[in-house]
């Protein structure tokens, strides 16, 4: 970690919402930390039906989040959270304060595969308050679909500096 913040890069770390291994992050000097949602996901697999959704698996696992999220946030660290999150799925995660960021572009993509990038923009668009969309190209016809929506912007990652930094920094 130290040798790719020499760098100048920032490191985030994908971690379980598990104390000991934010205590470690925040000790290892990563600038930030991903939250996994998987389990908070797969609790949620069936949102319409009630019969299937675990309410307290699921508060239980929010509280996780949660409390892994406010201890991050004490070490200094930035925090994000992802892995299986969805549009029907993460209104409750969006509600944790020290989340500064959700990562849900495999559902986005996977979205616009059945109807079309467009409306899964848009869908997106008027669920959150504000919508980054961060890529490493993005094909013209994104562009003009996302100038559509006022509170979504493109965020173009140039990698480039990252991967020359790797070799020097193994």
């Amino acid at each position: 970690v130290k040798k790719l913040d020499d760098a100048g890069i920032f490191v985030s770390l994908f971690i379980d919402p598990d104390i000991e291994q934010i205590k470690a992050a925040g000790k290892m000097g990563a600038y930030q930390v991903e939250i996994c949602t998987a389990s908070y996901a797969q609790l949620n697999e069936h949102p319409g039906d009630a019969t299937v959704r675990r309410i307290r698996e699921i508060e239980k696992e929010l509280a996780r989040i949660g409390a892994a999220a406010r201890l991050a946030t004490k070490a200094g660290l930035k925090v994000s959270a992802g892995h299986g999150l969805t549009y029907r799925n993460v209104s409750l995660i969006s509600n944790v304060p020290e989340i500064e960021e959700l990562n849900i572009g495999h559902n986005i993509i996977a979205r616009a595969a059945l109807v079309g990038m467009e409306r899964a923009v848009r869908e997106l668009a008027a669920g959150f308050r504000e919508v980054v969309l961060v890529d490493v190209v993005f094909p013209w016809t994104s562009r003009l679909k996302a100038r559509r929506f006022a509170n979504v912007r493109l965020l173009a990652a140039d990698v480039t500096a990252t991967m020359d930094a790797l070799p020097q920094a193994a």
